[in-house]
């Protein structure tokens, strides 16, 4: 068969684990689980970020990433009544699939399984710790998006097996995460209040404005973008420069980490959060929902992209240079493309429309109408 002479068989084969789940939280009852192939590609990640493997050892340890589940590809279900016969029979048909298209590897699967079984090296004993980490990643993401720890599945020993000192630093980083999804009843005393739309001209003085009128916290996106940019030492400094010079949005997850704390301080005051220019995608907002908050209300700033560089250009905030100018319409028109799906998302929650075609003064009075009637809600 001409086809073997590709890897294409072997990727499809790893490919169907992707409908496998773990069976740790499958066998719970869990309606949402990670999957085998999710499993694989974090614990290979670990593996390239782990400071001492390198070179052949880090090649060992990202091949017995992908075999240390082998069985399941001959399987193909969550549990495994013999491991040893279907890990065997699993390993054998991932082995023909490269014989022809990679013989080396090929050979390497067997020995790389019987190394992490039997755990008599220090790279499959780290890779073992590897996988309990992970699990404890796992557990995060569980306690995050509300699934919860099932009853059958206890941390205290993976984390008791994780004793190389980089790993174990990591996995008391997870542990000690002090951070918890804020639930419906403490979001409906403190209010989170997005507020999203182009670039407009003197709207972040406004929302200071709003914020300060019904003493609820006010938090700019931008501002915190800035000032992690500006901060001395800061590893996201260049590349917020980058990403801001490429009019792209930015990571869920730096999003997330910056917003975090600033947050948590904010609705301390249990009078309400105000953030303006955050989410800017789908993902942001879902990251938000997931690791701060799912009760939020949203007011959208609704006016053409011609009638927001009209009011820019009055103002003297846009540089009358060319190339200024286009810049600033490709933002915008960005913006407004990126958009629609974002406000499908957000409107499953509550979703304020705002004419903002008007006068500041004129947008003005309809924001802080709308805040006093969410504040209401």
């Amino acid at each position: 068969m001409d086809r073997l002479t590709s890897p294409l068989p072997f990727l499809e084969a790893i490919e169907s684990l992707k409908a496998v789940k773990n069976s740790r939280w499958a066998l719970h009852s869990s309606p949402e689980s990670e999957r085998l192939y999710d499993k694989m590609y974090q614990m290979a990640l670990v593996c390239l970020a782990h400071p001492d493997l390198s070179g052949e050892d880090e090649v060992n340890a990202v091949i017995m990433c992908m075999v240390h589940d082998v069985g399941h590809v001959a399987s193909g279900e969550v549990t495994l009544v013999d491991d040893k016969k279907y890990s065997q029979i699993g390993l054998k048909h991932l082995a023909s699939l490269l014989k022809e298209s990679s013989p080396t590897l090929a050979d390497r699967l067997p020995g790389a399984l019987l190394e992490y079984k039997n755990r008599d090296t220090h790279v499959a004993k780290l890779v073992r710790q590897i996988e309990m980490f992970e699990t404890l990643h796992q557990a995060v993401v569980r306690r995050q998006t509300g699934l919860g720890i099932p009853d059958g599945v206890d941390l205290d020993p993976m984390r008791g097996e994780i004793t190389d000192s980089w790993l174990a630093k990591q996995a008391n980083n997870i542990c000690l995460e002090d951070w918890n999804p804020l639930d419906e009843t403490s979001t409906t005393k403190t209010p989170i209040i997005f507020v999203i739309g182009g670039s407009e001209i003197g709207d972040q003085t406004q929302f200071r404005h709003i914020a300060e009128d019904f003493g609820i916290g006010y938090i700019s996106m931008d501002k915190l973008l800035r000032e992690e940019q500006s901060r001395p030492g800061s590893i996201f400094g260049r590349f917020i420069e980058e990403v801001t010079d490429n009019l792209a949005n930015f990571p869920p997850s730096l999003a997330i980490t910056l917003l975090k704390s600033k947050v948590k301080e904010t609705e301390s005051t249990g009078k309400g959060v105000l953030i303006r220019g955050f989410p800017q995608s789908v993902g942001q907002v879902v990251a938000f929902e997931r690791e701060i908050s799912n009760a939020y209300l949203t007011i959208y700033l609704e006016h053409p992209v011609e009638t927001r560089m009209g009011r820019a250009r009055i103002g003297g905030e846009l540089s009358q240079q060319e190339g200024d100018n286009t810049r600033e319409e490709e933002t915008l028109r960005v913006f407004e493309s990126a958009s629609r799906a974002l406000l499908d998302h957000l409107s499953t929650k509550f979703l304020q429309r705002v004419d903002a075609t008007g006068s500041h003064d004129e947008v003005y009075a309809k924001v802080r109408g709308i805040v006093r009637t969410m504040r209401q809600r």
